[in-house]
């Protein structure tokens, strides 16, 4: 039973050390991943491009033909969102309603944890936005993580809906926005 017992404490030490090796490398491949995205959406795919100063300091050099544009030529609508009556949110509702904790590190904003009925009271109060919108994080700890929603939807306060025109490729949108996670939270807590 001893040398049982010992043979599986070694087994069990040696999963758990591969598994936390594993995890590691998951950590270092999200970071890599990260890296070229912010790589690619501030430097182009070209890494021979001629660079030009964005005008932005926390940003950097930009490529020489890429125009440097406020946000707001970008889109055709940046607002909050809303939030209706309590007991009209639950999780068998038809219609998305976004919340901070159903952000993920995915592109595309999977079906909302909160939901809403489109024919409870509440719902003519809920600012509604359409498929493609990008809902950015405003307030709190996730602050800066955004993603694209999939279907028309809602969202609460602390949500900011960026509706791109159509000039706007809605993912490159959120891609550089989040590439620009880190800056926009430091200038958030300055």
């Amino acid at each position: 039973q001893r040398r049982i017992a010992a043979y599986l404490d070694r087994e069990t030490a040696r999963i758990d050390a591969l598994v936390a090796e594993k995890e590691a490398l998951l950590r270092l491949l999200e970071e890599k991943r990260a890296s070229l995205i912010s790589l690619a959406v501030t430097r182009g795919l070209n890494p021979k491009a001629k660079l030009k100063p964005s005008g932005i300091p926390w940003l950097g050099d930009v490529p020489e033909h890429w125009s440097v544009l406020p946000l707001k030529r970008l889109t055709t609508t940046i607002k909050t969102g809303t939030t209706p009556n309590t007991d009209d949110v639950t999780d068998q509702g038809d219609f998305d309603w976004y919340t901070p904790g159903d952000f993920g590190h995915d592109i595309h904003l999977a079906p909302s944890k909160r939901r809403i009925f489109r024919e409870s009271e509440s719902f003519d109060s809920l600012r509604v936005f359409p498929a493609g919108t990008i809902l950015f994080v405003g307030i709190g700890a996730t602050l800066g993580k955004c993603s694209v929603s999939l279907t028309e939807c809602s969202a609460n306060q602390q949500i900011n809906a960026i509706v791109p025109n159509r000039e706007t490729n809605s993912i490159f949108l959120c891609l550089s926005l989040r590439a620009q996670a880190e800056g926009i939270r430091l200038m958030a807590n300055a």
